[in-house]
């Protein structure tokens, strides 16, 4: 674990496409989650703010991410910015590169690829779009009568969620498994209606809720030519944590403080360094997890 953060064997730039970038901390949960996985891989992953406003246009997409070697669209609330996250989403899949679309990036991915893969003009959300003709994300059942009635505060869909995996999807290969099991927070999914119509032009719908075909939560695009992973990319609502790493005698588990924050990780006594897990949580942050890399 040591030798992989002091030491790594690979470099990769993953650009972050978002609107909230003027407040890193905003997205402090991935970004220490790039990290840590990056460190499961040997690998030192560098990342690059990238405001999404300046990949409206396909100059735009390309002076931004045509360098990278992969993107991460993760979560966000309201209209703000999503024509620039569809921009990015577009150019990466054309371009294939890699592609990480988490909660509302998952959901702009949909949209993308309905507008400009599956013909659906006007393809949008009815988060942003209440008018739209074409809801291929829309409000979740169980969430319609709590946004009639102005109800917003602690009201998402929260907690852990299974997911039953395709065989042979690269969903599945990833986890290794055909169920996994993750945290939600959302009150927005795919609409069911508008299933068959994206999947015949190329989106696989590879991890549903189990008993509820109508809920996906994971999707294998095979127009993404990924350069690492092969022919498909996974989008998953969250990104596997790594396997906790193993600690030898020699190391013991310890904190250091930055400010408010206090970051875990592993003491080498032999070495007199210290490497964090990738971890960074407030100082009540709960100890049991510490071994959790994330």
């Amino acid at each position: 674990m040591l030798n992989a953060v002091h030491n790594p064997k690979h470099e990769v730039t993953i650009g972050l496409v978002g609107k909230y970038i003027d407040l890193p901390d905003a997205y402090l949960s991935v970004t220490e989650a790039l990290k840590a996985g990056g460190f499961a891989q040997e690998t030192k992953v560098q990342v690059q703010w990238i405001a999404s406003d300046l990949c409206e246009t396909p100059e735009g997409a390309e002076k931004a991410l045509g360098a990278l070697d992969g993107i991460v669209v993760p979560g966000g609330f309201g209209i703000r910015g999503i024509e620039g996250k569809l921009g990015a989403l577009r150019f990466a899949r054309e371009q294939g590169i890699p592609t990480l679309g988490i909660c509302l990036g998952l959901q702009c991915m949909v949209i993308e690829y309905a507008r400009n893969v599956a013909g659906i003009e006007g393809a949008s959300s009815s988060e942003f779009d209440p008018d739209t003709t074409h809801p291929v994300i829309a409000t979740m059942a169980e969430q319609v009568d709590i946004i009639d009635h102005g109800d917003m505060g602690g009201t998402m869909r929260l907690g852990l969620y299974e997911a039953e995996l395709a065989e042979g999807s690269l969903a599945a290969e990833v986890y290794g498994a055909e169920r996994a099991s993750e945290r939600h927070r959302h009150r927005y999914e795919v609409n069911n209606r508008y299933r068959d119509q994206i999947a015949d032009a190329g989106m696989w719908f590879s991890g549903l809720s189990p008993g509820s075909p109508s809920v996906m939560k994971h999707y294998d695009l095979d127009s993404f030519k990924a350069r690492s992973v092969g022919d498909q990319v996974l989008v998953p609502v969250t990104a596997p944590a790594p396997e906790p790493p193993k600690v030898a005698p020699r190391f013991e588990r310890r904190q250091a403080r930055f400010g408010t924050s206090t970051v875990y990780g592993i003491h080498d006594s032999a070495l007199g360094k210290f490497a964090p897990f990738g971890y960074a949580a407030e100082a009540s942050g709960d100890l049991s997890r510490i071994a959790d890399g994330l």
